[in-house]
């Protein structure tokens, strides 16, 4: 049952269109948008139906199982896609009930591709988990009270039904120990394969991305773990604070005035206020009679009295993280942010999409 259910969700991945072409929703494709919502709407309301919440990956303890499985996450992928598509086609047309509909689907299916699964299952599920995140919170401000209630528990059973990482990157190495695979088997892709020269980043930047890349790649495996675990407590502060910011909101419309304290929020509103996952004590939270400033630490662990920027250089010491961090992102591409982007496009080709073991 739990695996049918796996399969149920890759066979309502190859019915999905070609959504990825609408990167941007504007009054230039917001029509032709449209129409392809509507198309593929059954497809997508299908996945309310489905247990996600019992869906686990079917791994195979067997060499060829990856090459199979990689085939399966770029279906899935595409799924994530068309969730992403339908929640911007919404949010654009005013239709926040369904903006927010999708974005919980979104956080069920990142769950449902995780559990039971390996590493690489693990790092798609936290972008999902993710891109659910990024499209809820840019429209937080639009959700109804009863809308908000029901993302509140969104995220909360997100955080319930999670795998937790350490089971899985057990897993994975087991995986790895029963099928014989190791990293050094695999083919090993060239600098010039991996060069984009329709990029705006210079080519020498480019370089420089991939050699940080491969230098990522030979780090002991525990400590790429720790990398891989912090991405999740990236994503997990970003649900909670998604979380919080909609219940201040519910408080400030039921009470005329925003709560002295998150403590103040449950049970009425949440049933408990989800910790900072990076410091494990509560988030931070200051407000005033007109507005509200709620945040997280960050990796560092240390308040920094506010000062935020763009996840690409959360890592970096002397950053908190809120929720608009992605609006601190800049085009200019001599940023340091231009060369995170391409870091993470190289590393999802070099582990998500090319890499194979040897037969």
């Amino acid at each position: 049952m739990a695996e049918s259910i796996y399969h149920e969700l890759l066979d309502s991945a190859g019915q999905v269109g070609a959504v990825e072409a609408f990167e941007v929703i504007d009054n230039r494709c917001i029509d032709e948008a449209a129409t392809l919502l509507e198309q593929i709407k059954p497809i997508l309301n299908s996945l309310e139906r489905l247990p996600l919440r019992q869906c686990v990956v079917p791994v195979r303890f067997q060499k060829d199982f990856f090459d199979h499985h990689m085939n399966d996450l770029q279906q899935l992928r595409k799924l994530s896609w068309a969730l992403q598509f339908a929640a911007n086609v919404s949010a654009y047309s005013g239709e926040y009930k369904e903006t927010a509909r999708y974005g919980m689907i979104l956080l069920d299916l990142a769950n449902a591709v995780r559990r039971g699964g390996l590493m690489v299952d693990y790092l798609i599920a936290v972008a999902f988990a993710g891109c659910a995140v990024e499209r809820l919170r840019v429209v937080r401000e639009h959700f109804p009270d009863d809308v908000r209630r029901e993302l509140i528990a969104a995220v909360a059973r997100y955080d319930i039904d999670k795998e937790p990482f350490n089971e899985i990157a057990e897993r994975d190495a087991l995986w790895e120990t029963e099928t014989d695979y190791y990293e050094a088997n695999h083919t090993e892709l060239s600098d010039d394969y991996l060069l984009d020269p329709a990029s705006e980043i210079p080519i020498e930047d480019q370089r420089i991305a991939i050699e940080t890349v491969k230098e990522f790649s030979n780090w002991p495996q525990h400590d790429r773990q720790i990398a891989y675990a912090h991405a999740d407590f990236r994503t997990s502060a970003m649900a909670r604070l998604l979380a919080v910011d909609l219940a201040v909101r519910c408080w400030k419309s039921d009470n005329g005035r925003y709560p002295k304290t998150l403590a103040a929020l449950a049970p009425k509103v949440m049933s408990d206020v989800p910790c900072d996952p990076f410091t494990g004590t509560n988030f931070i939270y200051r407000c005033d009679d007109n507005s509200f400033a709620l945040y997280s630490a960050g990796p560092d662990g240390i308040d920094r009295g506010g000062n935020f920027a763009s996840l690409s250089k959360l890592y970096c010491e002397g950053y908190d993280l809120s929720l608009d961090c992605g609006d601190y992102e800049m085009d200019t591409p001599d940023e340091p942010h231009a060369r995170a982007s391409l870091i993470g496009r190289l590393w999802t080709r070099m582990k998500l999409s090319l890499v194979r073991p040897q037969a």
